[in-house]
């Protein structure tokens, strides 16, 4: 989840000129952050976006700054849904931080549960085997173009195996949680995002 501070930092959109107090007192509130935190992010925020927001493209781009031997395509698209928390199409500044305060500030069960979210990728409260196979392949994919998904299945089956404790053939919530507070290297690799 580190690489999404590194992202939100370098290249983040631009939800208005200057931050509001309340806005600034409620973000404050909720996220954890510093005022002096909040206002620094949201600077960084301005700087970076003419259009005042993040489209899935922009989000696409910057991460092949970040991973040039890779095709972020996939994997964009499935972090941006996480983060665009009102399904408009776009992030604002607000999805951004509340996101960012559950990577960098959360608690173990907060950022398992953002992590859960990516993987469950039809919403439905459950991974499938497909959909941990779909999160893993983005992630071989966007680290380079070279993989061919073999590794994405074998750690899928390793995954499924570990985790899906009832072998109902899906992981709850609750078994993603307990599988990766149990076993230091299931969490690492859940917590790659």
């Amino acid at each position: 989840m580190t690489s999404w501070y590194l992202l939100f930092t370098v290249n983040m959109g631009k939800e208005q000129s200057k931050l509001k107090p309340r806005d600034l007192h409620e973000l404050t509130r909720t996220t954890t952050f510093s005022e002096q935190e909040i206002k620094t992010y949201h600077k960084e925020f301005r700087k970076r976006s003419k259009s005042g927001t993040m489209t899935v493209n922009e989000l696409k781009k910057m991460y092949s700054n970040f991973f040039p031997d890779g095709d972020p395509s996939e994997f964009a698209e499935h972090t941006f849904r996480i983060f665009d928390q009102n399904g408009d199409g776009v992030l604002d500044f607000h999805e951004l931080i509340v996101s960012m305060a559950i990577l960098k500030k959360g608690d173990v069960n907060e950022r398992l549960k953002w992590a859960f979210d990516i993987y469950d990728i039809d919403g439905n409260g459950y991974i499938t085997r497909n959909e941990l196979l779909g999160i893993l392949t983005a992630i071989e994919k966007l680290i380079s173009h070279k993989n061919d998904g073999t590794f994405a299945a074998v750690m899928a089956s390793q995954i499924f195996e570990r985790v899906d404790t009832n072998s109902d053939g899906k992981i709850s919530l609750e078994e993603f949680i307990d599988g990766a507070k149990v076993d230091i290297d299931l969490a690492a690799m859940l917590d790659r995002i």
